[in-house]
This record gives C-alpha cells, sequence and structure tokens, in this order.
C-alpha cells in the first residue's frame, strides 16, 4: 500500500496485493538502494523549501518540487517477511528517509511500500542501550534539582 506521508500519519491511498512476491526479489530488490543513492525527501518532512517546512507546503495541498538528493545506504538487511509486512535493518548516513526508503523499495517490488514503524537503534557514538525511559529521564532531573 501507499500514503503521501509515506508512514501511517497519513490514509491509505493505493493497495496491492504483495502475496506473489518471492524472499529473493525483496532481497534483490535491497541490492538498489545500497551505497551512494538518489533519494527524494517526502512530502512531509521538515525540510525548508520556499521559506516553508514540506510538510506545511502538504498540509495545504501547495505542489512544490522536491528535488533528489545523494544520501548513503550502507546496510539494508530484511530481518523477517510476513507478507505484506518485510521488516529490515538499514544502516545509513545522515539525512536519510527511511520513510522514503520504505516508499521506494515499494515501488521497485511493484506493490508500493509505506513505513509501519521506526525504532532508530544507533546516533552516532549512541545506541538504543545507552537510552533511558522517560520515567528514567524524569526522576534523574528531579534528583538533580
Amino acid at each position: 500500500a501507499t500514503t503521501p506521508s509515506y508512514d501511517l500519519e497519513t490514509e491509505v491511498i493505493r493497495k496491492s496485493d504483495a502475496s506473489s512476491l518471492s524472499k529473493q526479489e525483496l532481497r534483490d530488490a535491497t541490492k538498489q538502494f545500497l551505497g551512494h543513492i538518489q533519494q527524494k525527501p517526502p512530502i512531509f518532512s521538515a525540510i525548508k523549501q520556499k521559506g516553508k517546512r514540506l510538510y506545511e507546503h502538504a498540509r495545504t495541498g501547495e505542489q512544490v518540487n522536491i528535488q533528489s538528493r545523494e544520501v548513503i545506504v550502507h546496510e539494508f538487511q530484511i530481518t523477517e517477511i510476513n507478507l505484506p509486512e518485510v521488516t529490515f535493518r538499514i544502516r545509513c548516513g545522515k539525512g536519510t528517509y527511511i520513510r522514503s526508503i520504505a516508499n521506494d523499495f515499494g515501488e521497485v517490488l511493484g506493490v508500493g511500500g509505506f513505513l509501519k514503524s521506526l525504532c532508530r537503534t544507533t546516533i552516532g557514538n549512541h545506541t538504543l542501550d545507552d537510552s533511558m525511559s522517560i520515567d528514567t529521564f524524569e526522576r534523574n532531573l528531579k534528583a538533580s534539582s
């Protein structure tokens, strides 16, 4: 399926049957997204154009021409296939929109795609293991004041 925002923030606009896709087709499609690739950010993003964020243009129905830009994808690994859902792990450079990859991956496969959920596990030198819950953060903040 596809959505204008490439995730569940907007309604599904097109559905397709993905049941005939093979595991090999899915894995082969990931290869197109490795290395330096051109990526068009989603219209529902915070990138500014004409002095406004793209999502502001999108919400008013304004048409804008979004320029592709180069990003780098070091790894694109499918971790689970339960059609129509495909779970994957990506290791990428800054500025990469995973929502765009989900959309473009579905487009390459001819069935559409959008991001159902996202978990960022690493940013810079920080990992998910370094994180803390909001409750713990609030307790630490109160304890330090």
